[in-house]
């Protein structure tokens, strides 16, 4: 074998590990559960944590670089896919089709800005988090309404109402065997995206800055180790780019100096002299 040929091998290998984390760890949250409850809170937390970067790492760049939506292989990855991250993967894909869409605008379903009478105003990162399902049931109202004017594919609704009934079977065995599991499991995917919602906030910061639809954290070793998932104002910018072809741009418009799991944290007091908060309604692009 080249090493032309392992390369690509590797790169596949790392997106795996954080999918792979979230099962070891959730085995051992259901393994210690009754037996001991630290290691159980402990495991599960990691469990989430794992599933927050399957997210925003393995399964988003599935749904950028998937190809064939009819290949065997891709209907394996997203149903397994759907089972990890515990919502339809097809109903994450269009989710993240109009976040690239919109690019953090109020039209995006997972936007940190809200549209109120006085204008946009930046959405609390807490109750952001906290609140993750309405982004679902605005997604679904969405594409609902899509479906019906023809502006959204039918294939779509069609991945998304199998991976529901794949869902609701797992949900039933799970149940079945330990509503224990079934419990932790449920505990498990809200924890995760609530990270998830937490993890966007920070990448998608609500303050307005010229261009600053994303953040950029350009760190060489945690973009190493995390996929270059830190460079997102990169992403954003060229999004057909594969993970691993992507640079930092040293001109992005908004560079932070912490990941952007950390990032509500710190950007949004720093940068309040960029602009206000809240401003005057724009007019959709």
């Amino acid at each position: 074998m080249t090493r032309a040929t392992l390369k690509p091998a590797a790169r596949n290998l790392h997106l795996c590990l954080f999918p792979l984390g979230e099962i070891a760890s959730f085995a051992a949250c259901l393994f210690w559960a009754g037996r001991d409850w630290r290691l159980c809170v402990m495991a599960l937390l990691l469990s989430a944590l794992c599933l927050n970067f399957a997210v925003h790492i393995t399964f988003h760049e599935l749904v950028h670089t998937s190809g064939n939506r009819n290949s065997i292989t891709l209907y394996l990855w997203s149903g397994l896919s759907t089972l990890l991250a515990g919502i339809p993967f097809d109903g994450y894909r269009w989710h993240h089709y109009t976040h690239h869409r919109y690019n953090n605008r109020p039209e995006d379903y997972s936007s940190t800005w809200k549209i109120t009478p006085q204008g946009w105003q930046a959405r609390r990162c807490l109750e952001y988090a906290a609140k993750w399902p309405d982004q679902l049931v605005r997604g679904r109202a969405g594409l609902k309404t899509q479906l019906l004017a023809g502006a959204a594919p039918f294939w779509i609704h069609r991945r998304i109402q199998w991976q529901k009934i794949l869902l609701l079977t797992f949900y039933l065995a799970l149940a079945f065997v330990s509503w224990k599991g079934f419990g932790l499991y449920l505990l498990l995917i809200y924890l995760g995206w609530f990270l998830v919602s937490w993890h966007n906030y920070g990448q998608h910061l609500p303050v307005e800055k010229p261009g600053a639809y994303a953040t950029s954290y350009p760190n060489r070793w945690y973009n190493f180790l995390f996929c270059n998932n830190g460079i997102h104002y990169e992403h954003h910018a060229a999004p057909q780019v594969p993970w691993h072809q992507l640079s930092a741009d040293p001109m992005a418009p908004w560079t932070v100096g912490l990941p952007h799991l950390a990032g509500p944290w710190f950007s949004l007091s720093s940068a309040s002299n960029l602009s206000p908060i809240v401003f005057r309604k724009r007019e959709k692009e």
